[in-house]
């Protein structure tokens, strides 16, 4: 028996699906600058849709953001203060990343990270390539059990790299739940 990951119907599936491009746009051209109203309205709605692929547990990712932000789990080590982490990312954006709660760690500390994010194949064997990016701490909740960090001064190349794995993600989940529809068919 498989279950059902999502209660999303077919054609819904598709609509989101038929509009990636639309929202890849959108929020490319949101991150290079501000968009005009009718478009920030387009994003939010078009964003909330994708929100839906991953469950309600996700919804309120997409609550008064000004960055695309979705469930995501890669490896990040950061070091604070010359102390050294490691952890589990929860979600990312082109604007930060949440991951495991380790310990205390001041707001608005500054981090130096490296992200395992993308892949590549290599003599046969897939690897995750990292980049590091600089970044601060701007939230702490031990009761989420998150570390939320901004990211600063972050490339052009490391925003691509970010957005195409995103929406590689989407595609995946698009994938997942059209599979699990077909299977109840």
């Amino acid at each position: 028996m498989t279950i059902m990951m999502t209660d999303i119907s077919p054609d819904i599936l598709h609509e989101i699906q038929a509009t990636l491009p639309e929202l890849r746009k959108l929020d490319t051209r949101k991150n290079i600058g501000p968009l005009p109203p009718e478009e920030v309205q387009r994003w939010s709605m078009l964003y909330a849709r994708v929100l839906e692929l991953f469950g309600q547990k996700y919804e309120a990712l997409g609550e008064q953001r000004r960055a695309l932000r979705l469930p995501f789990r890669v490896k990040v080590n950061y070091i604070i203060d010359s102390e050294h982490f490691h952890a589990m990312s929860h979600d990312i954006s082109m604007s930060g990343i949440a991951v495991d709660f380790s310990r205390a760690i001041s707001l608005n500390a500054p981090a130096r990270m490296e992200i395992g994010i993308g892949s590549s194949r290599f003599l046969g064997l897939w690897k995750r390539p990292s980049f590091h990016v600089e970044g601060e701490v701007r939230w702490v909740s031990q009761q989420a059990n998150r570390i939320g960090f901004e990211f600063l001064n972050l490339k052009e190349s490391h925003r691509k790299l970010i957005q195409d794995a995103m929406f590689r993600e989407i595609e995946h989940k698009i994938a997942l739940c059209e599979g699990a529809t077909a299977s109840y068919e």
